[in-house]
């Protein structure tokens, strides 16, 4: 049914109210202005705005309609417009034109299907009022010229709002892909990070953060030029995702710093993971565009969620901690978190102490051109 459905159910259900709202105005306005007020017609009337109105309570309480609600609503509307205008008697352009209100509602909040079904509907209860109220010809030709608005309408406000999703995923997408490395952003690593440390059912391993830094990344850039830099970070990057495999999430968190999320892995896997990413770069120099090629290393810092932390501010301290024990160990190497990072009740008790666990024990010199 989401093909049905709202566009954004949320924003949906406020011009939902909004217009729930103006149509209990517009009754409570134009009716009095008729020629004949009957019981009937008041006793109709207050009955569209009863239930005019509690569907605007309804929203206003924290309803927020989906597809069903939607052409429900509307389909009622249709029939409600159909029903005040026979029994006021009414078969004047205004109360025709009544039935354009659900049609244009839906294609500006609906997606195309459900847009077209109320259209359709519209039609139909039109097509109903104007042979009942009408003499053929007029009738006809009043019916032909509002559906024909009815669905100009339509299609103009769903293609513009097709269009406008269009341009938002465009744009999001620009917000999710760092530029340089072509690796998703920190924000996405973020929401990936919170939903795996929050849902670990099912009996989940957990959740490894590795965090990445290019050894002596400003060398390069004082070196070769920025050029170079941005290049040896989208080839540090594709190590990473050939490296990380299937299911991870590898991330630019900023500068020279890359991120890989190994949600359902263990703390072993995550140390593992490190390793081939190690020795990946070790092993696989920068290719330059003047002939030769550039050596790049990586200090690596490894934690694990629940064994190192119990949230995500917690997983990303641990696992920083653990990145600068690598450098300062010399380099080119994995370190893994050891114990509990101190969180925000625990501000006061001291820092554990992390624990380097080296590939090799060499330590590998500033990158250069060969």
């Amino acid at each position: 049914m989401d093909a049905y459905g709202p566009r954004r159910p949320e924003e949906a259900a406020r011009w939902l109210a909004a217009l729930l709202l103006a149509a209990v105005a517009l009754l409570l306005v134009v009716t009095p202005l008729t020629d004949v007020v009957t019981p009937l017609v008041a006793a109709v009337v207050g009955l569209d705005c009863a239930l005019l109105l509690a569907g605007v309570v309804a929203i206003r309480r924290g309803w927020v309609p989906g597809a069903v609600p939607w052409l429900v609503v509307m389909v009622a509307s249709v029939a409600m417009v159909l029903v005040s205008n026979l029994v006021t008697d009414d078969a004047s352009t205004a109360a025709q034109t009544y039935f354009l209100l659900p049609a244009v509602a839906s294609a500006s909040q609906l997606r195309p299907r459900g847009a077209w079904l109320v259209a359709g509907t519209s039609a139909l209860g039109h097509l109903a009022h104007v042979l009942v109220m009408l003499d053929l010809p007029a009738s006809l030709v009043d019916w032909v010229s509002v559906t024909a608005f009815t669905a100009v309408f339509v299609g103009l406000l769903s293609r513009a709002a097709d269009r406008q999703e269009e341009l938002l995923a465009g744009l999001r997408l620009q917000a999710d892909r760092d530029a340089v490395t072509g690796l998703s952003t920190r924000r996405v690593l973020d929401r990936a990070a919170t939903a795996a440390t929050t849902d670990r059912a099912g009996g989940a391993a957990g959740t490894a953060l590795v965090i990445v830094d290019v050894d002596h990344f400003k060398a390069v850039n004082d070196l070769h030029g920025h050029p170079v830099g941005d290049a040896a970070l989208a080839h540090t990057g594709r190590l990473l995702v050939d490296a990380a495999g299937p299911g991870a999430v590898v991330s630019r968190l900023g500068g020279d710093e890359l991120a890989v999320l190994l949600p359902g892995a263990s703390s072993r896997a995550g140390e593992v993971c490190a390793q081939r990413v190690v020795r990946a770069v070790r092993s696989a120099p920068l290719g330059l565009d003047g002939g030769g090629c550039l050596a790049l290393t990586v200090s690596v810092g490894v934690a694990h969620s629940p064994t190192h932390a119990a949230g995500v501010e917690e997983l990303y301290r641990a696992a920083d901690a653990a990145l600068y024990a690598a450098k300062r160990g010399g380099r080119d190497q994995v370190a893994v978190a050891v114990g509990r990072t101190a969180g925000p009740r625990e501000a006061t008790a001291p820092a554990p102490q992390r624990a380097t666990v080296p590939l090799t024990p060499t330590t590998v010199p500033p990158p250069t051109q060969t």
